[in-house]
């Protein structure tokens, strides 16, 4: 039988060390997987929603900042659109600091975990949704991603979530952050 170390007791090194593979895991997945945004996406949010429930906001800024720097970096997702990130990039990582505060506020005992998913996920989707609609208004981003930033957002936000939850399904590590983090 294993015997699983509960979050509250891991050392400080053991948590650096796992955020820094969640990190390395936001960043690495646009290189590795290379498309499409919904699997890309996907993975994405689960690391965000995952280090939401294991670290401390202080070791969440990379995972909120690498993925975007990634995708804009390989030229990835967006195709020809990527130099228009730099003008979404500061919204992206907006939106994920919402996702990432809404699921840590939830889940620690304030909502239920299916209310703080969808909430988070909404909230982080109406953000970026409209930033790229006002930005594509303004003519400093094609229409075409619009698109992109509304409905597939969405679901990534959500399928990560799911990821996420399988996770804690299988595996006693990840059960056990989501208890600790309620």
């Amino acid at each position: 039988m294993t015997t699983v170390i509960p979050v509250a007791h891991r050392s400080d090194e053991t948590r650096t060390l796992e955020l820094l593979g969640i990190a390395s895991i936001a960043f690495f997945v646009p290189f590795l997987l290379g498309g499409p945004q919904l699997l890309v996406g996907t993975v994405v949010n689960g690391a965000l929603i995952y280090a939401a429930l294991r670290g401390r906001w202080t070791r969440l800024l990379p995972i909120v900042l690498l993925p975007s720097i990634a995708v804009l970096s390989r030229g990835m997702i967006f195709g020809g659109l990527t130099p228009f990130l730099v003008v979404l990039m500061p919204y992206i990582w907006l939106s994920n600091v919402i996702l990432v505060s809404g699921i840590r506020f939830c889940s620690f005992g304030r909502c239920p975990a299916a209310v703080a998913v969808i909430a988070s996920c909404a909230f982080k989707v109406a953000f970026l949704y409209t930033s790229a609609s006002l930005l594509a208004q303004n003519g400093l981003i094609p229409e075409a991603m619009v698109h992109a930033m509304g409905t597939v957002q969405f679901i990534t936000a959500l399928a990560g979530a799911g990821l996420v939850g399988l996770g804690a399904a299988i595996s006693p590590t990840i059960r056990s952050a989501s208890r600790q983090a309620r």
